[in-house]
Protein backbone atom coordinates (compact mmCIF):
# COMPACT_ATOMS: atom_id res chain seq x y z
CA UNK A 1 0.00 0.00 0.00
CA UNK A 2 1.21 3.51 -0.81
CA UNK A 3 2.24 5.82 1.98
CA UNK A 4 0.27 8.94 2.78
CA UNK A 5 2.82 11.19 1.06
CA UNK A 6 2.87 9.00 -2.04
CA UNK A 7 -0.91 9.09 -2.35
CA UNK A 8 -0.94 12.86 -1.80
CA UNK A 9 1.63 13.28 -4.57
CA UNK A 10 -0.34 11.06 -6.98
CA UNK A 11 -3.60 12.93 -6.31
CA UNK A 12 -2.09 16.41 -6.60
CA UNK A 13 -0.21 15.56 -9.79
CA UNK A 14 -3.34 14.09 -11.38
CA UNK A 15 -5.57 17.01 -10.44
CA UNK A 16 -3.12 19.65 -11.71
CA UNK A 17 -3.06 17.98 -15.11
CA UNK A 18 -6.79 17.22 -15.37
CA UNK A 19 -9.78 19.30 -16.55
CA UNK A 20 -10.78 19.50 -12.89
CA UNK A 21 -7.78 21.67 -12.01
CA UNK A 22 -9.92 24.83 -12.19
CA UNK A 23 -12.02 23.48 -9.29
CA UNK A 24 -9.67 21.25 -7.26
CA UNK A 25 -7.06 23.76 -6.11
CA UNK A 26 -6.80 22.86 -2.43
CA UNK A 27 -4.66 20.05 -1.06
CA UNK A 28 -6.77 17.03 -0.04
CA UNK A 29 -6.65 15.37 3.36
CA UNK A 30 -5.54 11.75 3.14
CA UNK A 31 -6.80 9.29 5.76
CA UNK A 32 -5.30 5.80 5.74
CA UNK A 33 -6.20 2.83 7.89
CA UNK A 34 -3.82 -0.10 7.62
CA UNK A 35 -6.29 -2.69 8.78
CA UNK A 36 -6.84 -5.53 6.33
CA UNK A 37 -7.77 -5.00 3.54
CA UNK A 38 -6.98 -1.33 4.20
CA UNK A 39 -8.91 1.92 3.74
CA UNK A 40 -7.84 5.01 1.83
CA UNK A 41 -10.02 8.09 2.22
CA UNK A 42 -9.24 11.16 0.12
CA UNK A 43 -11.12 14.24 1.37
CA UNK A 44 -11.50 17.41 -0.69
CA UNK A 45 -13.05 20.37 1.17
CA UNK A 46 -14.69 23.60 -0.01
CA UNK A 47 -14.70 22.64 -3.68
CA UNK A 48 -16.96 24.75 -5.91
CA UNK A 49 -17.94 23.06 -9.17
CA UNK A 50 -20.02 25.28 -11.46
CA UNK A 51 -21.64 23.89 -14.58
CA UNK A 52 -19.68 24.90 -17.67
CA UNK A 53 -21.10 25.98 -21.01
CA UNK A 54 -20.80 22.45 -22.45
CA UNK A 55 -22.99 21.03 -19.65
CA UNK A 56 -20.64 18.16 -18.80
CA UNK A 57 -19.86 18.80 -15.13
CA UNK A 58 -21.02 15.41 -13.88
CA UNK A 59 -19.36 13.58 -16.78
CA UNK A 60 -15.99 15.27 -16.22
CA UNK A 61 -16.12 14.67 -12.47
CA UNK A 62 -16.96 11.00 -12.93
CA UNK A 63 -14.33 10.58 -15.65
CA UNK A 64 -11.46 12.10 -13.66
CA UNK A 65 -12.36 10.42 -10.37
CA UNK A 66 -12.56 7.07 -12.20
CA UNK A 67 -9.16 7.68 -13.74
CA UNK A 68 -7.63 8.58 -10.37
CA UNK A 69 -9.29 5.58 -8.76
CA UNK A 70 -7.77 3.25 -11.37
CA UNK A 71 -4.27 4.64 -10.74
CA UNK A 72 -4.53 4.22 -6.97
CA UNK A 73 -6.13 0.81 -7.23
CA UNK A 74 -3.18 -0.64 -9.12
CA UNK A 75 -0.74 0.09 -6.31
CA UNK A 76 -3.20 -0.53 -3.48
CA UNK A 77 -4.76 -3.86 -4.37
CA UNK A 78 -7.68 -4.82 -2.19
CA UNK A 79 -7.87 -1.49 -0.36
CA UNK A 80 -11.20 0.29 -0.10
CA UNK A 81 -10.66 3.67 -1.78
CA UNK A 82 -13.15 6.54 -1.47
CA UNK A 83 -13.19 10.17 -2.59
CA UNK A 84 -15.12 12.59 -0.36
CA UNK A 85 -16.17 16.10 -1.32
CA UNK A 86 -17.00 17.88 1.93
CA UNK A 87 -18.57 21.32 2.42
CA UNK A 88 -18.54 21.73 -1.33
CA UNK A 89 -20.87 23.11 -3.96
CA UNK A 90 -21.79 21.39 -7.21
CA UNK A 91 -24.11 22.51 -9.98
CA UNK A 92 -25.35 20.04 -12.61
CA UNK A 93 -27.35 21.27 -15.59
CA UNK A 94 -28.99 19.14 -18.31
CA UNK A 95 -26.77 16.07 -18.25
CA UNK A 96 -26.85 12.46 -17.18
CA UNK A 97 -25.81 11.61 -13.62
CA UNK A 98 -24.22 8.30 -12.61
CA UNK A 99 -21.54 8.70 -9.96
CA UNK A 100 -19.41 5.71 -8.89
CA UNK A 101 -19.92 4.27 -5.42
CA UNK A 102 -16.54 5.55 -4.23
CA UNK A 103 -17.44 9.24 -4.79
CA UNK A 104 -19.32 10.68 -1.80
CA UNK A 105 -20.64 14.21 -1.22
CA UNK A 106 -20.75 15.08 2.49
CA UNK A 107 -22.47 18.17 3.94
CA UNK A 108 -22.36 19.75 0.51
CA UNK A 109 -24.74 21.94 -1.49
CA UNK A 110 -26.14 20.31 -4.63
CA UNK A 111 -28.04 22.10 -7.39
CA UNK A 112 -29.53 19.86 -10.09
CA UNK A 113 -31.70 21.04 -12.96
CA UNK A 114 -32.31 18.57 -15.77
CA UNK A 115 -34.44 19.15 -18.85
CA UNK A 116 -34.81 15.71 -20.39
CA UNK A 117 -35.44 17.33 -23.77
CA UNK A 118 -31.61 17.37 -23.82
CA UNK A 119 -31.75 13.58 -24.45
CA UNK A 120 -30.91 12.54 -20.91
CA UNK A 121 -30.72 8.77 -20.57
CA UNK A 122 -29.61 8.15 -16.98
CA UNK A 123 -30.25 9.86 -13.65
CA UNK A 124 -28.91 8.05 -10.60
CA UNK A 125 -28.88 9.71 -7.18
CA UNK A 126 -28.03 7.03 -4.66
CA UNK A 127 -27.86 7.23 -0.87
CA UNK A 128 -24.27 6.06 -0.94
CA UNK A 129 -23.20 9.15 -2.90
CA UNK A 130 -24.86 11.82 -0.73
CA UNK A 131 -24.62 12.19 3.05
CA UNK A 132 -26.26 15.05 4.94
CA UNK A 133 -26.29 17.24 1.85
CA UNK A 134 -28.57 20.15 0.94
CA UNK A 135 -30.20 19.96 -2.48
CA UNK A 136 -31.13 23.57 -3.15
CA UNK A 137 -32.83 22.37 -6.30
CA UNK A 138 -33.65 18.90 -7.59
CA UNK A 139 -35.68 19.41 -10.75
CA UNK A 140 -36.27 16.84 -13.50
CA UNK A 141 -38.66 18.02 -16.18
CA UNK A 142 -39.48 18.34 -19.86
CA UNK A 143 -39.69 21.91 -21.11
CA UNK A 144 -41.83 21.30 -24.22
CA UNK A 145 -44.90 20.35 -22.10
CA UNK A 146 -45.13 16.85 -23.57
CA UNK A 147 -44.51 13.67 -21.55
CA UNK A 148 -41.30 11.75 -22.21
CA UNK A 149 -39.80 8.62 -20.73
CA UNK A 150 -36.50 8.50 -18.81
CA UNK A 151 -34.84 5.22 -19.64
CA UNK A 152 -32.87 4.86 -16.39
CA UNK A 153 -33.82 6.75 -13.24
CA UNK A 154 -32.79 5.75 -9.74
CA UNK A 155 -33.47 8.20 -6.93
CA UNK A 156 -32.74 6.69 -3.52
CA UNK A 157 -31.89 9.40 -0.99
CA UNK A 158 -31.72 9.09 2.81
CA UNK A 159 -30.80 11.72 5.41
CA UNK A 160 -30.55 14.83 3.24
CA UNK A 161 -32.33 18.17 2.88
CA UNK A 162 -34.17 19.09 -0.32
CA UNK A 163 -35.36 22.66 -0.63
CA UNK A 164 -37.23 22.10 -3.89
CA UNK A 165 -38.14 18.79 -5.56
CA UNK A 166 -39.80 18.92 -8.98
CA UNK A 167 -40.79 16.19 -11.45
CA UNK A 168 -42.76 17.43 -14.44
CA UNK A 169 -43.92 15.95 -17.75
CA UNK A 170 -42.02 12.69 -17.37
CA UNK A 171 -42.82 8.99 -17.52
CA UNK A 172 -41.15 6.53 -15.18
CA UNK A 173 -41.12 3.09 -16.78
CA UNK A 174 -41.02 -0.08 -14.74
CA UNK A 175 -37.75 -1.95 -15.15
CA UNK A 176 -35.37 -3.74 -12.81
CA UNK A 177 -33.23 -0.72 -11.92
CA UNK A 178 -35.69 2.20 -11.85
CA UNK A 179 -36.48 3.37 -8.35
CA UNK A 180 -37.87 6.38 -6.45
CA UNK A 181 -37.40 6.38 -2.68
CA UNK A 182 -36.78 9.37 -0.41
CA UNK A 183 -36.50 8.68 3.29
CA UNK A 184 -35.69 10.57 6.48
CA UNK A 185 -35.23 13.87 4.66
CA UNK A 186 -36.33 17.46 5.14
CA UNK A 187 -38.20 18.67 2.05
CA UNK A 188 -39.73 22.11 1.74
CA UNK A 189 -41.42 21.95 -1.65
CA UNK A 190 -42.64 18.89 -3.57
CA UNK A 191 -44.22 19.31 -7.01
CA UNK A 192 -45.22 16.41 -9.27
CA UNK A 193 -46.98 17.61 -12.42
CA UNK A 194 -48.09 15.37 -15.28
CA UNK A 195 -46.01 12.45 -14.08
CA UNK A 196 -46.88 8.93 -15.23
CA UNK A 197 -45.22 6.38 -12.98
CA UNK A 198 -45.18 2.61 -13.38
CA UNK A 199 -42.68 2.27 -10.52
CA UNK A 200 -43.25 2.59 -6.78
CA UNK A 201 -43.05 6.14 -5.42
CA UNK A 202 -42.10 6.28 -1.73
CA UNK A 203 -41.77 9.22 0.67
CA UNK A 204 -41.07 8.07 4.24
CA UNK A 205 -40.23 10.10 7.35
CA UNK A 206 -40.30 13.45 5.59
CA UNK A 207 -40.34 16.68 7.59
CA UNK A 208 -40.35 20.36 6.69
CA UNK A 209 -38.12 22.24 9.10
CA UNK A 210 -37.30 24.93 6.55
CA UNK A 211 -39.15 28.09 5.48
CA UNK A 212 -42.84 27.45 6.21
CA UNK A 213 -43.90 30.23 3.81
CA UNK A 214 -42.46 28.28 0.87
CA UNK A 215 -43.83 24.91 1.93
CA UNK A 216 -45.67 23.05 -0.81
CA UNK A 217 -46.99 19.53 -1.35
CA UNK A 218 -48.53 19.25 -4.81
CA UNK A 219 -49.33 16.29 -7.05
CA UNK A 220 -51.24 17.44 -10.14
CA UNK A 221 -52.53 15.53 -13.18
CA UNK A 222 -50.42 12.49 -12.30
CA UNK A 223 -51.07 8.80 -12.86
CA UNK A 224 -49.52 6.37 -10.39
CA UNK A 225 -49.69 2.83 -11.76
CA UNK A 226 -47.09 1.64 -9.28
CA UNK A 227 -47.58 1.76 -5.53
CA UNK A 228 -47.59 5.18 -3.85
CA UNK A 229 -46.42 5.80 -0.27
CA UNK A 230 -46.49 9.13 1.56
CA UNK A 231 -46.09 7.94 5.13
CA UNK A 232 -44.76 8.80 8.62
CA UNK A 233 -44.34 12.42 7.54
CA UNK A 234 -45.28 15.91 8.67
CA UNK A 235 -46.25 18.82 6.42
CA UNK A 236 -47.75 22.05 7.69
CA UNK A 237 -49.51 22.69 4.38
CA UNK A 238 -52.27 21.40 2.10
CA UNK A 239 -51.87 18.15 0.18
CA UNK A 240 -52.93 18.93 -3.42
CA UNK A 241 -54.12 15.90 -5.40
CA UNK A 242 -55.77 17.70 -8.30
CA UNK A 243 -56.37 15.30 -11.19
CA UNK A 244 -54.33 12.44 -9.67
CA UNK A 245 -55.17 8.79 -10.37
CA UNK A 246 -54.02 6.06 -7.98
CA UNK A 247 -54.20 2.67 -9.72
CA UNK A 248 -52.19 0.61 -7.25
CA UNK A 249 -51.89 0.21 -3.48
CA UNK A 250 -51.62 3.59 -1.78
CA UNK A 251 -50.70 4.56 1.77
CA UNK A 252 -50.95 7.79 3.76
CA UNK A 253 -50.19 6.10 7.06
CA UNK A 254 -49.19 8.54 9.83
CA UNK A 255 -49.21 11.48 7.43
CA UNK A 256 -49.82 14.85 9.08
CA UNK A 257 -51.07 17.68 6.86
CA UNK A 258 -53.23 20.79 7.18
CA UNK A 259 -55.94 19.94 4.66
CA UNK A 260 -56.57 18.14 1.39
CA UNK A 261 -59.20 18.01 -1.34
CA UNK A 262 -60.11 14.68 -2.92
CA UNK A 263 -62.87 16.00 -5.20
CA UNK A 264 -60.64 15.63 -8.27
CA UNK A 265 -58.60 12.62 -7.14
CA UNK A 266 -59.35 9.09 -8.32
CA UNK A 267 -58.72 5.87 -6.38
CA UNK A 268 -59.27 2.58 -8.19
CA UNK A 269 -61.79 0.37 -6.36
CA UNK A 270 -59.55 -2.70 -6.68
CA UNK A 271 -56.64 -1.24 -4.71
CA UNK A 272 -55.86 -1.16 -1.00
CA UNK A 273 -55.76 2.42 0.33
CA UNK A 274 -54.37 3.01 3.83
CA UNK A 275 -55.88 6.38 4.69
CA UNK A 276 -57.32 5.92 8.18
CA UNK A 277 -54.16 7.30 9.85
CA UNK A 278 -54.22 10.51 7.80
CA UNK A 279 -54.20 13.39 10.29
CA UNK A 280 -55.50 16.93 9.66
CA UNK A 281 -54.60 20.06 11.64
CA UNK A 282 -57.30 22.21 9.98
CA UNK A 283 -60.52 20.16 9.85
CA UNK A 284 -62.68 23.25 9.35
CA UNK A 285 -61.26 23.92 5.89
CA UNK A 286 -61.79 20.44 4.46
CA UNK A 287 -64.81 19.90 2.24
CA UNK A 288 -67.63 17.56 3.16
CA UNK A 289 -67.14 15.68 -0.11
CA UNK A 290 -63.51 14.94 0.83
CA UNK A 291 -64.56 13.35 4.12
CA UNK A 292 -67.25 11.42 2.25
CA UNK A 293 -64.68 10.12 -0.24
CA UNK A 294 -62.37 8.97 2.57
CA UNK A 295 -65.32 7.31 4.31
CA UNK A 296 -66.20 5.49 1.09
CA UNK A 297 -62.61 4.29 0.61
CA UNK A 298 -62.53 2.93 4.17
CA UNK A 299 -65.87 1.18 3.71
CA UNK A 300 -64.60 -0.42 0.49
CA UNK A 301 -61.61 -1.69 2.48
CA UNK A 302 -63.90 -3.05 5.19
CA UNK A 303 -62.69 -0.55 7.82
CA UNK A 304 -66.07 0.33 9.36
CA UNK A 305 -64.74 1.87 12.59
CA UNK A 306 -62.60 4.52 10.89
CA UNK A 307 -65.31 5.00 8.25
CA UNK A 308 -67.63 5.98 11.10
CA UNK A 309 -65.07 8.48 12.37
CA UNK A 310 -64.82 10.18 8.99
CA UNK A 311 -68.63 10.18 8.78
CA UNK A 312 -68.52 12.28 11.95
CA UNK A 313 -65.99 14.59 10.28
CA UNK A 314 -68.42 14.85 7.35
CA UNK A 315 -71.13 16.03 9.77
CA UNK A 316 -68.71 18.60 11.23
CA UNK A 317 -68.05 19.89 7.71
CA UNK A 318 -71.81 20.14 7.15
CA UNK A 319 -72.07 22.21 10.31
CA UNK A 320 -69.39 24.58 8.97
CA UNK A 321 -71.36 24.91 5.72
CA UNK A 322 -74.44 25.87 7.72
CA UNK A 323 -72.44 28.52 9.58
CA UNK A 324 -71.42 30.08 6.28
CA UNK A 325 -75.01 30.04 5.01
CA UNK A 326 -76.38 31.73 8.12
CA UNK A 327 -79.94 31.29 9.40
CA UNK A 328 -82.88 31.27 7.00
CA UNK A 329 -86.35 29.80 6.82
CA UNK A 330 -85.15 26.59 5.14
CA UNK A 331 -82.21 25.63 7.34
CA UNK A 332 -83.30 26.64 10.86
CA UNK A 333 -84.11 23.06 11.84
CA UNK A 334 -80.76 21.87 10.45
CA UNK A 335 -78.98 24.48 12.59
CA UNK A 336 -80.75 23.21 15.70
CA UNK A 337 -80.03 19.54 14.95
CA UNK A 338 -76.34 20.09 14.21
CA UNK A 339 -75.93 22.39 17.22
CA UNK A 340 -77.37 19.69 19.49
CA UNK A 341 -75.31 16.89 17.94
CA UNK A 342 -72.12 18.94 18.16
CA UNK A 343 -72.53 19.82 21.82
CA UNK A 344 -73.93 16.51 23.05
CA UNK A 345 -71.48 14.09 21.39
CA UNK A 346 -69.33 16.07 18.92
CA UNK A 347 -71.17 14.24 16.13
CA UNK A 348 -70.41 10.86 17.65
CA UNK A 349 -66.69 11.40 18.22
CA UNK A 350 -66.74 11.72 22.04
CA UNK A 351 -68.67 9.15 24.11
CA UNK A 352 -67.83 10.96 27.35
CA UNK A 353 -69.89 14.02 26.41
CA UNK A 354 -73.29 12.25 26.65
CA UNK A 355 -72.24 10.90 30.05
CA UNK A 356 -71.35 14.41 31.17
CA UNK A 357 -74.75 15.75 30.12
CA UNK A 358 -76.58 12.88 31.88
CA UNK A 359 -75.07 13.84 35.24
CA UNK A 360 -74.88 17.60 34.67
CA UNK A 361 -78.56 17.87 33.68
CA UNK A 362 -79.47 15.16 36.20
CA UNK A 363 -78.01 17.07 39.15
CA UNK A 364 -79.74 20.34 38.27
CA UNK A 365 -83.02 18.73 37.15
CA UNK A 366 -83.46 16.44 40.17
CA UNK A 367 -82.19 19.13 42.53
CA UNK A 368 -84.81 21.59 41.28
CA UNK A 369 -87.87 19.58 40.22
CA UNK A 370 -87.61 16.85 42.85
CA UNK A 371 -87.59 19.31 45.73
CA UNK A 372 -90.20 21.23 47.65
CA UNK A 373 -90.62 24.95 47.09
CA UNK A 374 -87.20 26.65 47.11
CA UNK A 375 -86.37 29.28 49.72
CA UNK A 376 -84.21 32.35 49.11
CA UNK A 377 -80.92 30.61 49.98
CA UNK A 378 -81.67 27.67 47.68
CA UNK A 379 -82.58 30.01 44.81
CA UNK A 380 -79.30 31.88 45.37
CA UNK A 381 -77.30 28.64 45.23
CA UNK A 382 -79.18 27.55 42.10
CA UNK A 383 -78.60 30.90 40.39
CA UNK A 384 -74.90 30.94 41.21
CA UNK A 385 -74.12 27.35 40.21
CA UNK A 386 -76.32 27.30 37.09
CA UNK A 387 -75.18 30.67 35.69
CA UNK A 388 -71.52 29.98 36.52
CA UNK A 389 -71.59 26.56 34.84
CA UNK A 390 -73.34 27.93 31.72
CA UNK A 391 -70.77 30.72 31.44
CA UNK A 392 -67.95 28.18 31.84
CA UNK A 393 -69.43 25.94 29.11
CA UNK A 394 -69.82 28.93 26.80
CA UNK A 395 -66.16 29.79 27.31
CA UNK A 396 -64.97 26.38 26.00
CA UNK A 397 -65.35 27.62 22.41
CA UNK A 398 -62.38 29.94 22.90
CA UNK A 399 -59.86 27.55 24.47
CA UNK A 400 -57.66 24.74 23.22
CA UNK A 401 -59.15 21.28 22.82
CA UNK A 402 -56.76 19.87 25.42
CA UNK A 403 -58.08 22.26 28.11
CA UNK A 404 -61.80 21.75 27.52
CA UNK A 405 -61.89 18.84 29.96
CA UNK A 406 -61.30 21.26 32.84
CA UNK A 407 -64.35 23.29 31.78
CA UNK A 408 -66.55 20.19 31.84
CA UNK A 409 -65.18 19.16 35.25
CA UNK A 410 -65.88 22.65 36.65
CA UNK A 411 -69.46 22.62 35.33
CA UNK A 412 -70.03 19.14 36.77
CA UNK A 413 -68.70 20.23 40.19
CA UNK A 414 -71.07 23.22 40.23
CA UNK A 415 -74.07 21.05 39.39
CA UNK A 416 -73.03 18.57 42.10
CA UNK A 417 -72.80 21.38 44.68
CA UNK A 418 -76.37 22.46 43.93
CA UNK A 419 -77.75 18.92 44.07
CA UNK A 420 -76.18 18.03 47.43
CA UNK A 421 -77.22 21.40 48.82
CA UNK A 422 -80.80 20.30 48.09
CA UNK A 423 -80.60 16.55 48.92
CA UNK A 424 -78.63 14.35 51.28
CA UNK A 425 -78.46 11.22 49.11
CA UNK A 426 -78.44 10.16 45.48
CA UNK A 427 -81.98 8.72 45.43
CA UNK A 428 -83.40 11.61 43.39
CA UNK A 429 -80.53 11.50 40.89
CA UNK A 430 -81.15 7.78 40.39
CA UNK A 431 -84.81 8.62 39.73
CA UNK A 432 -83.73 10.93 36.95
CA UNK A 433 -81.30 8.41 35.45
CA UNK A 434 -83.80 5.54 35.58
CA UNK A 435 -85.64 5.51 32.25
CA UNK A 436 -87.73 2.39 33.08
CA UNK A 437 -89.65 3.24 36.24
CA UNK A 438 -92.82 5.27 35.56
CA UNK A 439 -95.16 3.57 38.05
CA UNK A 440 -93.57 4.15 41.42
CA UNK A 441 -93.68 7.77 42.52
CA UNK A 442 -92.16 9.91 45.20
CA UNK A 443 -94.56 12.19 47.07
CA UNK A 444 -93.43 15.53 45.66
CA UNK A 445 -92.56 14.40 42.10
CA UNK A 446 -95.25 15.03 39.51
CA UNK A 447 -95.78 12.62 36.65
CA UNK A 448 -94.99 15.35 34.07
CA UNK A 449 -91.61 16.15 35.66
CA UNK A 450 -90.75 12.48 35.72
CA UNK A 451 -91.80 11.98 32.08
CA UNK A 452 -89.68 14.89 30.85
CA UNK A 453 -86.66 13.44 32.65
CA UNK A 454 -87.18 10.11 30.85
CA UNK A 455 -87.31 11.83 27.47
CA UNK A 456 -84.08 13.69 28.22
CA UNK A 457 -82.37 10.51 29.36
CA UNK A 458 -83.54 8.49 26.35
CA UNK A 459 -82.14 11.17 24.03
CA UNK A 460 -78.80 11.21 25.84
CA UNK A 461 -78.61 7.40 25.95
CA UNK A 462 -79.23 7.35 22.19
CA UNK A 463 -76.21 9.62 21.65
CA UNK A 464 -74.13 7.57 24.07
CA UNK A 465 -74.85 4.24 22.37
CA UNK A 466 -74.45 5.73 18.87
CA UNK A 467 -71.04 7.10 19.82
CA UNK A 468 -69.94 3.76 21.28
CA UNK A 469 -71.08 1.94 18.14
CA UNK A 470 -68.90 4.20 16.01
CA UNK A 471 -65.86 2.83 17.89
CA UNK A 472 -66.96 -0.81 18.04
CA UNK A 473 -69.11 -1.53 15.00
CA UNK A 474 -67.68 -4.07 12.56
Amino acid sequence: MNTKKEIEHIVNYHMVNSPLSQWFKSTPVINIQDNSPGTIEIVFSDIKIINNSKGNTARLLKQEINSLYSILEKSNRGAFISFILKNSHIQILNESIDFPFYLVFVESEINIYIDIASHIETIKLNKGNFSNCVFTNLSILLSNNEVENIENIEIDLIGNTIEMLQLQHIELKNNKSNKFNIENCNINRITFWKVISDIDISFNKINTSLDKKQEQLRFMECTFNGRFFLINSFFDTKLDLDGVSFNNDTSFKNLYIKTTDLDKAFFSKEINVKISDLHFSDLKNISRSTFREIKQILENNGNKIDANRFHSYELIAKREELKKEGFNLHNTLDHIVYFMNNNISNHGLNWMLPLFWMFYIGFFYSGFFYSSQLDIDEIAVLSFTLVSSILALSFKTYIDESKKLYIYILALILSTIFYFYMHNGIEYLVRFLNVIDFSKDIDNIEFTDKSISKIIMIYLIYHFTTTLRKDTRK
